[in-house]
């Protein structure tokens, strides 16, 4: 699953980890410009301070300050070293600041946003599994299309967000979960049932209903009939899944288009079907936050379970499939 700003399960260093506590007197050094200044004020003998500043530099393999007779001055490397130095000790703090409430308020709080589609498919399993770990949490859940989504999640409404277009703004922090195609649904008396798979020629005359919203899987959607110079001509348009799904089900007149797994009970019942593109139709569904909040426990929990939700019903299909 690619992303698009952090690191995917398990990808861990194995090298090149910096002691913290040698980062720390390297700070302090640098910041005070002496070393006779930084011991009086961490506490740390002169000789301590010294010898963990020459272990990082060891470490990094560079030089990052040097003695003058007015005490320390960084190198040109020192100086670019400093910013990030401050930085992961601010992350550090940072996260012992967020247990420390987390431990004060152990009940907590998170917000969610996703298109209907999804939440419907996908985060009930995703609740049942936070209420489990945390019987105190409190849980905002929340719907709409995919540019009501966003605009929650960049106001700071919610703390977690599920996107089916990919975020543009450097603000939000998203990584995909899934790719998945999307299918033509039909009931199993209509006259494209019979079909192993439909072009975009078959389908430019049907009674589609399809998502109201310009956005996410409604964009993919027209996006992939207009590269065949093919314009739809919706009249019926419901960002309800279970309005559409109803409408399919309830008359052979209607046909929608979905991913399957929206639909597998009714397919399961023999009562719709799912038919492929040619070429296949596909969209992608991203996970997001905003990366000016901070990324809380639960943030990183619900993040994971959602993530784990997707995984668990895609391969469930497959092994029955």
């Amino acid at each position: 699953m690619s992303e698009h700003s952090y690191g995917s399960h398990g990808d861990f260093p194995t090298h090149g980890v910096i002691d913290s506590k040698r980062l720390l007197y390297f700070v302090c050094v640098a910041r005070l410009g002496s070393f006779t200044v930084a011991e009086a004020q961490l506490g740390v003998n002169q000789s301590t301070l010294t010898r963990n500043v020459q272990q990082l530099e060891a470490d990094l393999g560079v030089a990052l300050m040097e003695r003058n007779g007015r005490g320390v001055s960084l190198t040109v490397v020192g100086k670019v070293f400093l910013e990030h130095a401050e930085r992961i000790l601010g992350d550090m703090r940072d996260a012992m600041e967020q247990l420390a409430r987390l431990q004060r308020s152990p009940g907590g709080e998170i917000s969610i946003a996703a298109p209907n589609m999804f939440a419907t498919m996908y985060l009930p399993q995703v609740i049942r599994r936070m209420v489990s770990k945390y019987p105190n949490l409190r849980m905002n859940i929340m719907e709409g299309s995919t540019g009501h989504v966003h605009e929650r999640l960049a106001s700071g409404d919610v703390d977690v967000a599920v996107l089916v277009v990919p975020p543009k703004t450097p603000k939000i922090v998203a990584r995909k979960i899934l790719e998945e195609p999307l299918v033509l649904i039909v009931r199993s008396d209509h006259a494209m049932a019979g079909r192993k798979s439909v072009v975009r020629e078959d389908v430019k005359d049907l009674e589609l209903v399809l998502p109201a919203s310009a956005h996410g899987s409604r964009k993919r959607i027209d996006e992939y009939f207009e590269e065949a110079d093919i314009r739809l001509d919706i009249k019926i348009n419901a960002d309800s899944l279970a309005v559409t799904k109803a409408l399919v089900c309830e008359s052979d007149l209607y046909c929608t288009i979905l991913p399957q797994r929206a639909c597998e009970q009714e397919i399961a019942a023999g009562q719709l079907i799912g038919i492929p593109f040619i070429p296949s139709l596909q969209r992608s569904v991203f996970i997001a936050r905003s990366r000016d909040q901070g990324l809380s426990p639960y943030t990183m929990d619900v993040m994971q379970e959602i993530e784990m939700a997707v995984c668990d019903g895609h391969s469930h299909k497959s092994a029955r499939s």
